[in-house]
């Protein structure tokens, strides 16, 4: 049986800094037999950016996809301030994307990933000059702890990116490096394993 994933998310989904081949949905689809990754990763994107595009984004998704993998959220941040408004924001924008493809693929199956943490130390001055800063970190905890709840209500697997990958395996303090990639990518293949049994 070949099962087939969609990936949806940002920048770290989309390998902003790495070839394509070497973002971490390639690389897992390399560490798995009979799975396809499909990466509809888009740099600089939030979740309000996905909310304005969703009837493009669910055309996109191939109607006979197995899984759809979504991880957004840092760009919300980044684009509208670090505040408990903008996380709720991130929250409704979620679920209205979940609900949606619900809608529209029935029998995809839906998993959310958190966002990985940022390393402050390692961030050149043009990120922090783009809107991420030492409150990030913070708030995307809060957002992971919001997405798990949200997974958990609507009967959905969570895949924990948080923690996943180690200080120094980024390029910039956000986006990963190769292995950095294959770090994620190794850390995601568990946990597919685990969902699937």
């Amino acid at each position: 049986m070949v099962r087939t994933i969609v990936f949806l998310g940002d920048s770290i989904t989309a390998g902003y800094g790495v070839l394509p081949q070497l973002a971490f949905p390639a690389q897992l689809e390399s560490m798995l037999e009979n799975v396809i990754c499909i990466n509809q990763g888009r740099t600089g994107w939030a979740t309000t950016g996905y909310v304005r595009r969703l009837p493009d984004i669910v055309a996109g998704i191939p109607k006979n996809v197995d899984y759809c993998c979504i991880q957004l959220g840092a760009n919300d941040l980044r684009l509208h301030g670090h505040s408990g408004t903008v996380v709720a924001q991130c929250v409704t924008n979620m679920m209205r994307i979940l609900t949606t493809i619900q809608r529209d693929r029935p029998n995809t199956h839906l998993i959310l990933m958190s966002s990985p943490k940022i390393d402050i130390v390692a961030m050149p001055r043009w990120l922090t000059q783009a809107g991420f800063g030492e409150q990030t970190n913070n708030y995307l905890a809060r957002l992971h702890d919001e997405y798990k709840a949200l997974a958990y209500r609507q009967k959905i697997s969570f895949i924990e990116l948080l923690y996943a990958l180690p200080s120094g395996y980024t390029l910039d303090g956000a986006h990963p490096t190769i292995e950095g990639h294959r770090i994620l990518a190794k850390y995601i293949k568990v946990e597919l394993e685990r969902i699937w049994g």
